[in-house]
Parts: C-alpha cells; structure tokens; sequence
C-alpha cells in the first residue's frame, strides 16, 4: 500500500472512531436526559404525585433533610438516604432486603404509599413525552420491555452514571499524593484510631455493608419508659424484619459515610441533626461499649476529616 493510501486509510479510521465517539455520548446523553425526566416527573403515578425527586432532591444532595420522609398521606416509618452513595452498596434500604438498585427503584416506583405507579400509568406517561415514545418502543420491540422495566433501567442508568459520587475531595487528595488540613489529617488519625469508627466505617467505602443494632436513644426511651421492647409497639424492626433471629433485631445498614457531612439528619430514623450529635452519641459510649472520651477538639477534628469525604460536584456546608 502507498503512503497516499495509507494516509487515506488512517484518515478513514480516525474519522470512524470520531463518529463512534459522537454516537456513544451522542447515547449516553440520550439515557441521561431520558433518566433525568423520569427521576423529576410527578405523573408517573397517582395524583396528586410524587416524583422521585421528591424524597430525593437533587437541590439537597440526593435527599430530603426530613427524619422521615413524607408520602402521599402518611409518614413514612425511615429517613430517606442520599442517592450520592448507590455506587457503594452491595445492599440496599436500610434492612438490605434489595440486592440490586433496580429492585430498589421499582419498590419506591410502585408503592401506592409514595409514587404509586402501575404498568398502565407508565405506559400512558411513556406515550405523551415524545422523546420517551420513540425510546420506549424501540426497547420494547426489542426485548419486550415492560414500561417498569423501562423506567427502572433508565432510572439506573442516570442514578449510576450521573448522581453517583466519582471522586470525594479525601480521594482526589490522596490520588495526587497531597496532603490532607492538619484538622482533616488528625481526625482521619482519630478516626482509624482512638475514636474506633474505621471497625464498620473502613476506606475506601467508609462501609462494611453489614447490619448493626447500636442501641440508638428512641428506642432505650421507648424501653425505659415502657418496659416494652419497641417491636412489640409496632416500631422498626429492621433487619428483623428480612432475617429472623436475635441478632438481626433492630439492626440495619451501616451507611458510607461517604458524603455524610452534607445528608444530615442521620440514622434510620433520623434522629441524629448534625454529625456533632452521632460523635456525641458513641463518645457517651453506646450498649455494651465504653465511653471514648473524645475531646472538644477532637471531635472537631473527626468532623473535618468527615467533610472531606464529599463528593468534589458539591459546595453544600458541612453539617457540624
């Protein structure tokens, strides 16, 4: 082959590979928009009606700042976690009872409690948003795709390649050999250390994706002031509730602290406001556990380490 047609060839390949390029983003940004559209839409289901983003607001990173979240008449019985975190869980809710995020999104999706779609309301919302229709029917004369699965793997899609936390300022520090604030670096001492929360909060997830009961204060008033254990009240069994046996009561999910400093409140129930309140509540030492005897300073310093963990996209403040 001549040098001319050599050139000609690798011209050819290169614009190719351009046109691939422009046809992958081309698609990506498709689902994206697509995603992003059913995430934000209220007409899914009943009326008057909830969206996704209603108990996940893209305005609050990912979540409501409620205790519990509210539904279309009641409140519901946990607090609503970030989606900022849906890339590192091996489990998902609170009691694990999913074990993938598309069974997770379709819970929320046809629950009559909260966004209350059915397979008709889907398809009938799917038929009126044009971009929506021409996607939807081609998925579905392709793989006879049913309008929940539809929206579920869309859903996915812009959960996993857009609201999913890539880089936390922490991993941007380390990944260019930097080095942390001398508060951040001391917390991050104290917390792989003295204060002991690297046991369930260990990096590079800041999760053991296991399930602990860590006798949090609502249920030790419930038991003091009743004598009643607060399942037998009809509270929150967590865990429990998927697994029967004593060591599933009560316990649940521990979260990634991952993007912590700006979910607050915390805890299933939501019943801690800042994260100077969870310190304080292992520092007094939780059920069979001593106190940690914390410092002022060192709390501190164990919250700036925290703020650091924070996916590098947001400015929200650090809940202190």
């Amino acid at each position: 082959m001549g040098g001319l047609d050599k050139q000609r060839t690798t011209k050819a390949l290169l614009c190719a590979f351009a046109i691939s390029l422009v046809l992958v983003h081309s698609s990506e940004s498709t689902e994206v928009q697509i995603g992003e559209l059913l995430f934000q839409s209220k007409l899914l289901g009943k009326s008057p009606g909830l969206a996704c983003s209603s108990c996940h607001d893209p305005n609050r990173a990912f979540q409501d700042g409620y205790e519990r979240s509210l539904a279309r008449i009641i409140v519901l019985r946990r607090n609503a976690p970030s989606l900022l975190n849906v890339n590192r869980h091996t489990s998902f809710t609170w009691d694990g009872r999913h074990a993938s995020l598309k069974q997770q999104i379709l819970e929320p999706l046809l629950s009559q409690q909260e966004v209350g779609a059915t397979e008709a309301s889907l398809q009938r919302y799917l038929s009126t948003e044009p971009l929506l229709k021409i996607d939807f029917e081609a998925a579905a004369a392709k793989a006879k795709t049913s309008a929940a699965e539809y929206v579920a793997y869309s859903l996915e899609r812009y959960l996993l390649e857009v609201v999913a936390t890539k880089e936390t300022k922490f991993e941007e520090i380390v990944r260019k050999g930097l080095t942390l604030p001398r508060a951040a670096e001391a917390g991050f001492a104290l917390f792989t250390g003295k204060a002991g929360c690297s046991e369930c909060h260990a990096p590079p997830l800041f999760t053991d994706n296991l399930f602990h009961d860590i006798g949090l204060p609502r249920r030790q008033i419930i038991l003091q002031a009743t004598g009643a254990d607060s399942y037998s009240l009809g509270f929150d069994y967590g865990r429990g509730d998927i697994q029967p046996g004593t060591e599933n009561l009560h316990a649940f999910r521990t979260p990634s602290l991952v993007n912590s400093a700006i979910t607050a409140p915390y805890m299933h129930d939501g019943s801690f406001r800042s994260l100077r309140e969870v310190i304080d509540f292992y520092d007094r030492g939780r059920r069979g556990s001593a106190p940690l005897n914390l410092t002022p300073a060192e709390k501190h310093d164990i919250i700036e380490f925290l703020c650091t963990l924070v996916d590098v996209r947001y400015q929200l403040p650090c809940s202190r």
